[in-house]
């Protein structure tokens, strides 16, 4: 034993020995590897990123000399090689205390001493394990371990050339998630050739055709491996018919190309023959390639910020970028003085952020204030972004460094105020954006601008602009900002009203669709071929046109201009296309980069019509309230989330999304609320509302329809002034003079379609007297007599779990049902009349009238006794409710008579049951609740157990050794592993008679509870058959199906959000993916959800999302290997991408989104979410 000791200190010390950082690239790509490839660690390639999955790192292990209990060492320390194991064994200090050591040992000791943590011939409480920080346990624990971590023996293997012939990456999400971590990832050979081949451009798919009338026409792809790139030439056939040619060709081949047209037979260029190469993924069907040749001419001093190098791109974004509206943005993980931040961001060929406009201030801030979430950074107070100064006075002038523009009172900034008074010695050059001092602006997240030394060391924020040609005159000047809100919804506005143009309103968000801003044309000053010309620059005003000419240099070669001129000029010159007196061939055109093309084509063109705009208003027409039309609606919602600010799109366009209408239901007095089928619109400034009240026969019933928000309004001389804030105050009286509760006349309003068919909740009464609170809020027993000789109701799901002929209310949580052979009002009148609510009138009668099922089978007297005695049960229960804050803090029963009730209503009406006979029903548990007693009967404590856990009691010892009791509450899952084990003596050894165990009773676990845990007993219950084949208990714990699957029910739908972030394959349980793995949703009776349409996507978040609080839920939304989007229980496409806003962001699984707008957004497929479940009730 004193050599063992001796030998593992000696280990012990070797731990402050720490070897060389070894680490996989990231865990959740090598487990993704690893799934793809179970012999990743057999091959060099793979297993040189995922060293530490591999076992090729040393451990990290936990490192204590002596302590109590090896929970409590919190210290970790890497071993010296991978030739050492975790231990932790016990021993004791000089004056014979127990403790524990732990720390790394070699192999070879554990393997000698310990036997791989099984006890050899020496006397020794110690344990080795073989995973990273695997020994904060007791020894004998550690034998329990499944040792998880095993070394493979790697092969020097190379790249598979399968992966090369069919061009594809080893897992896209992996190389995404690569990107995010290592933008310079591709200069790694091995995940460039092996893991990422596709997005790193070792190889491409090429369009391969000879000799077609069209590059459209070519439907045969190829593979390009590297050294190649794709091209395309338009030549001449054998008849001399000008045909293409397309496929893969050498690089150094490229370079050779002879961009000069063919002469004809008679030395006129009658046909420009064409050609190019390119190094994108079918690249060489697009209408103009980049070209090899280069010129020196541009428009001065015309710049767009942007480098001229071509990034490597996923979807849309260089990699490693993510995309917020118009462009993207990256955020670098290195801090760097602002020259060396240019250069990163020119590295990736992108820019220092340039901000033009709020709506992009307010992107980046939001990007920037997510950034832990989106990328894995946290954020920061300050980033650099492109601003600059080059005057050394301190009132020089601001300018955006890679385009010139200067910063100005004529163009939008967000500088902190105050920011210009304060300056360092050095001028302050450059800026950044970071959190202000004193900001309250939420809608920039408290970002402002600031300037500082250029020498501070800040994280680079990039930009990559997307399909924005920056506004900038032929001279050089900015152009004011002038497009369309979104090209789709203009193109889908104008297939609803062919004469939107002509509409002020319509027009105004479609300006560029309409005609009404500058158009973008190609500039080029003397160029061979017009498809050559690559720069584009907006023209000065919208009186111009974009123009090609043909011309001759000195030399007499033959040339063309490009660029805008005036519309007379075109007129004057050129007639549009057509040629003139002037022997010149030229053409205009008025569509926006039309003129890149030869004059002779532009006469093929057709022209855009543009239409005089009539300074008209549509005006609302809400006889039928709805959308112009709901998917441009959606639309513009992921666009401008703020767009119902605008007065057009919110009365014209979308009306009902917006809320300036509403369809309610009007009905005048009905049974139930669900018998009104007649509907009404409800204009801007109203609400719908429900009425509880009473007919003119003094029948219960409801009103349905519109109510002025605030305007005085009087209905039946009963309320007046803001009607909608006043209801349910005053309950009705009922036939004996005093207030009944069964029967108040309650009402509310609401601001969605259709809402007032569900009873409101009913405002919280303000300075209400004391006795009209409690006569609203105490419970009516319900009696159900044990004798009744009547079927056992079933739940009806369009009742929540009610049965038929009975409604639920929300607020209440309980079933109400009026029925149909009651006693009118007048008859009760009678009651009041002669016997005075069971008081003797005047009158000489001996009578009483009560208001229980049976209760008149009494003398008179009695029953005036009775109903005092109910009276003052209803009040002294409504005062003890008043006095709960928690139901769930105790646990009893609210109502007096849960008794006498058959046991089949905890399962029939769950909802009730759980409100009102929790005890009875077992719905939670009292348990003693105490810590290290002597004896179980000194525990007076008591707490309660709420659904999915058990009472426990447990033998231990404490800290000086002596058995004590302890006692309260545990999960179910946890019971399973007590008394399993006997704890261990202060020496070591297994000391008999220290049990545990769980039990399902009130206050049980102060009896003595056998070592075997209590199995769990199932209460009888109804069960509602789902469509996935399983059984949704309303009680109980079957399948995981039972109170604690809190679903929340729509329509025949019953939807669930997971308490833990899980993985979207955690999340999901389908036949594509391991049925061997238990799945969230499927363990809960159901699928991740899905939805046929952006608006139900929008109605299920917001019926759910006031019992949640995250941005984000997994649906069952993914990418299939086409990379199309498809529900998987379906195999259903989703054909509303687009609305559905999967396609702004790069991610292979989908996710319910709920911010400023619902929708939904792709995620990486590793991301942890909290799942939205769905099952379907039959």
């Amino acid at each position: 034993m004193k050599v063992l000791h001796n030998v593992i200190c000696l280990c012990f010390c070797f731990i402050c020995i720490f070897g060389q950082k070894c680490d996989d690239l990231d865990s959740d790509v090598c487990k993704r590897l690893h799934g793809q490839n179970p012999s990743l660690c057999a091959d060099s390639c793979l297993s040189s990123i995922c060293t530490r999955f591999c076992g090729q790192c040393p451990l990290t292990c936990y490192s204590c000399h002596e302590v109590d209990d090896p929970s409590n060492c919190t210290t970790t320390a890497v071993c010296p090689s991978k030739d050492h194991y975790c231990f932790t064994t016990q021993t004791y200090t000089d004056d014979f205390q127990e403790v524990y050591k732990l720390g790394c040992a070699k192999k070879s000791l554990c393997e000698q001493n310990i036997n791989s943590g099984k006890r050899s011939h020496l006397d020794v409480n110690g344990g080795c394990c073989s995973f990273d920080q695997c020994n904060n346990i007791l020894p004998e624990l550690i034998d329990e371990l499944t040792v998880t971590s095993t070394t493979e023996m790697v092969q020097n293997t190379t790249a598979s050339p399968s992966i090369l012939k069919e061009c594809k990456n080893f897992d896209d999400d992996s190389c995404l998630r690569i990107s995010m971590i290592d933008p310079s990832f591709c200069t790694n050979d091995c995940i460039s050739s092996q893991i990422c081949p596709r997005t790193c451009r070792k190889c491409f798919q090429c369009y391969q055709c000879n000799d077609i009338n069209s590059p459209g026409d070519c439907n045969t792809t190829t593979t390009c491996e590297s050294g190649k790139e794709c091209f395309r030439l338009q030549t001449l056939s054998f008849d001399l018919r000008p045909v293409f040619r397309l496929g893969c060709l050498e690089e150094n081949l490229c370079s050779r190309f002879n961009m000069d047209p063919l002469q004809s037979a008679f030395g006129r260029r009658d046909v420009s023959l064409i050609g190019g190469c390119c190094k994108t993924d079918l690249c060489n069907i697009q209408r103009t390639l980049p070209t090899t040749q280069t010129t020196t001419q541009r428009a001065s001093p015309v710049t767009t910020g942007t480098p001229t190098c071509r990034p490597m791109l996923i979807g849309d974004c260089p990699i490693g970028f993510v995309r917020r509206a118009d462009s993207c943005y990256y955020i670098s993980r290195s801090h760097r003085i602002q020259s060396a931040a240019h250069e990163e961001c020119a590295s990736y060929c992108t820019r220092l952020v340039i901000i033009s406009s709020e709506v992009e201030n307010k992107e980046i801030t939001d990007f920037l204030h997510q950034s832990k979430q989106i990328v894995g950074i946290n954020e920061e107070s300050r980033y650099w972004i492109d601003a600059y100064r080059s005057d050394s006075n301190f009132d020089g002038t601001w300018v955006w460094n890679s385009t010139g523009t200067v910063i100005n009172d004529h163009t939008y900034s967000h500088w902190r105020p105050g920011s210009h008074i304060n300056y360092n010695a050095d001028g302050e050059h450059c800026a950044d954006i970071g959190r202000g001092e004193s900001s309250n602006i939420e809608t920039t997240n408290g970002y402002f601008w600031d300037h500082g030394s250029c020498l501070n060391r800040l994280l680079p924020l990039c930009e990559y602009p997307l399909g924005k040609t920056l506004s900038v005159y032929i001279l050089g000047t900015q152009a004011q900002s002038c497009n369309d809100l979104d090209t789709e919804v203009c193109k889908k506005l104008s297939a609803l009203n062919p004469n939107m143009c002509a509409d002020g309103c319509l027009s105004s968000i479609c300006s560029r669709f309409c005609g009404r801003c500058p158009l973008s044309c190609y500039f080029c000053h003397q160029i061979g071929n017009p498809a050559n010309c690559t720069t584009a620059l907006e023209c000065p005003t919208t009186d111009h046109y974009c123009f090609t000419s043909q011309t001759f240099t000195d030399d007499f070669h033959e040339v063309y201009t490009m660029g805008c001129a005036m519309k007379n000029l075109c007129e004057r010159n050129v007639n549009n296309g057509r040629r003139s007196d002037l022997s010149v061939k030229g053409g205009c055109c008025n569509i926006d980069k039309c003129n890149n093309i030869l004059p002779s084509q532009i006469d093929l063109l057709q022209q855009r019509t543009t239409v005089m705009v009539q300074n008209t208003t549509v005006p609302p027409s809400y006889s039928v309230c709805k959308n112009m039309d709901d998917d441009v609606c959606l639309r513009i919602s992921l666009t401008d989330p703020a767009f119902c600010s605008n007065d057009c799109i919110a009365s014209v366009i979308c009306p009902r999304m917006c809320r300036k209408c509403f369809q309610c239901y009007s009905c005048n007095d009905i049974n139930r609320p669900e018998d009104c089928n007649s509907t009404s619109t409800c204009e801007s400034g109203k609400e719908c509302f429900q009425l509880e009240t009473l007919s003119f026969d003094l029948r219960p019933v409801y009103r349905l329809g519109c109510l002025d928000e605030s305007a005085s309004y009087d209905l039946n001389a009963l309320f007046h002034q803001q009607l909608c804030k006043r209801f349910g105050v005053n309950p009705a009286q009922s036939g004996f003079g005093r207030r009944q509760t069964s029967l108040s006349l309650k009402g509310g309003c609401c601001r969605t379609d259709l809402c007032n068919i569900r009873i409101p909740r009913i405002p919280k009464i303000i300075n209400a007297p004391p006795s009209t609170i409690t006569a609203s809020t105490a419970p009516q027993p319900v009696k159900i007599s044990p004798t009744t000789n009547c079927a056992t109701p079933h739940a009806d799901t369009h009742h929540h779990g009610c049965p038929p002929d009975y409604t639920y209310v929300t607020h209440e949580r309980a079933c109400f049902h009026i029925g149909n052979n009651i006693l009118t009002w007048q008859q009760a009148d009678t009651c009041v009349l002669n016997v005075n609510g069971g008081r003797r009138s005047d009158v000489v009668v001996k009578g009483a009238c009560c208001g229980i099922d049976k209760c008149n089978n009494n003398l008179p007297d009695e029953i005036d006794r009775l109903v005092d005695l109910q009276q003052q049960k209803i009040s002294e229960l409504s005062q003890s409710k008043n006095n709960i804050t928690s139901h769930m803090s105790d646990c009893f029963d609210t109502i007096p008579n849960c008794k006498e009730y058959k046991t089949i209503v905890c399962g029939q009406y769950a909802l009730w049951s759980q409100e009102n006979c929790a005890r009875f029903c077992n719905m939670c548990d009292q348990c003693y609740s105490c810590s290290d007693i002597d004896r179980l009967q000194d525990c007076s404590n008591t707490t309660t157990c709420e659904s999915g856990k058990e009472c426990f009691q447990l033998e231990t010892l404490s800290y000086d050794l002596r058995p004590v009791f302890r006692l309260g509450c545990l999960d179910v899952n946890l019971c399973q592993r007590l008394g399993v084990n006997p704890v261990q003596s202060g020496f070591g050894r297994r000391q008999q008679g220290l049990k545990g165990g769980c039990c399902k009773t009130d206050l049980c676990n102060t009896k003595l509870i056998n070592v075997i845990p209590a199995t769990t007993t199932t209460v009888s219950t109804s069960t509602a058959v789902t469509a996935h084949g399983c059984s949704l208990h309303h009680h109980g714990s079957v399948q995981g199906c039972g109170p604690n699957s809190a679903y929340v029910i729509k329509g025949h739908s019953c939807y669930h959000i997971g308490n833990d972030e899980l993985t979207w394959i955690e999340s999901k349980a389908s036949h594509i993916f391991d049925q061997t793995n238990i799945k969230y949703c499927r363990s809960k009776c159901g699928t991740l959800a899905n939805f046929d349409s952006g608006a139900e996507i929008i109605d299920v978040i917001n019926r759910i999302k006031s019992s949640y609080n995250h941005l984000d839920l997994w649906v069952d939304a993914v990418k299939d290997s086409h990379r199309n989007w498809i529900w998987t229980e379906t195999n259903q496409r989703i054909v509303m991408e687009t609305s559905f806003y999967l396609n702004k962001i790069d991610g292979s699984c989908g996710a319910g989104h709920n911010s400023d707008i619902v929708t939904m957004i792709p995620h990486n497929c590793t991301t942890l979410l909290h799942p939205l479940c769905e099952t379907t009730i039959t």
